[in-house]
């Protein structure tokens, strides 16, 4: 009886220990003097955050669709929304592309459009197809804790944010000056 309590825990202690090799920890980080490679945020611009009824263009990475009397709304992640007449179901005709950088998802109520645009929520009359406007923008009130603000891997150094500099809509590997930031 004895051997077999201490095959137990033995083998107890063996799993524990085997575990802990599956934590990652890098102690205590060193920041390089210099350039080094790390992640650099890229900031959205005024074109970026703009809203253009531009014309039909093909659908290359389709998302959610959404239907709203005879108008589908289909979404071209993270670019857009295709606007297309579906009077006709068999024959929809294709009006146009509604371009909203960073939308993935929306629906539509008393002839507004609310779609996401990055972290930022937007109303948009789309009583008239052909003079769709914004009605009302609500900043980062989609941001989720962190949001953008770290890259999308971990283990490396980056350029920290700059919150003057607007939002961050992605990260772009590049040589940085003296990082300061790690993740």
């Amino acid at each position: 009886m004895k051997g077999y309590k201490t095959l137990v825990l033995f083998s107890l202690l063996a799993i524990l220990l085997g575990l802990t090799s599956c934590f990652e920890t890098f102690g205590e980080v060193t920041f390089p003097e210099g350039e080094t490679n790390g992640y650099k945020p890229i900031y959205a611009n005024s074109e970026d955050l703009s809203i253009v009824f531009e014309a039909t263009r093909p659908v290359d990475n389709a998302g959610k669709i959404y239907l709203y009397g005879d108008l589908i709304l289909l979404n071209e992640r993270f670019k857009g929304l295709h606007l297309i007449d579906n009077q006709d179901p068999s024959n929809p005709q294709n009006l146009g592309f509604l371009r909203i950088s960073g939308a993935t998802d929306m629906a539509v109520r008393n002839q507004v459009l609310y779609v996401n645009q990055y972290e930022d929520l937007l109303a948009v009359d789309v009583s008239d197809i052909n003079n769709i406007r914004l009605i009302a923008r609500e900043e980062k009130v989609l941001a989720i804790d962190g949001g953008n603000q770290v890259p999308p891997v971990s283990g490396f150094y980056f350029e920290c944010v700059d919150l003057s500099k607007g939002t961050v809509i992605g990260w772009e590997m590049a040589t940085i000056n003296n990082p300061k930031c790690f993740y």
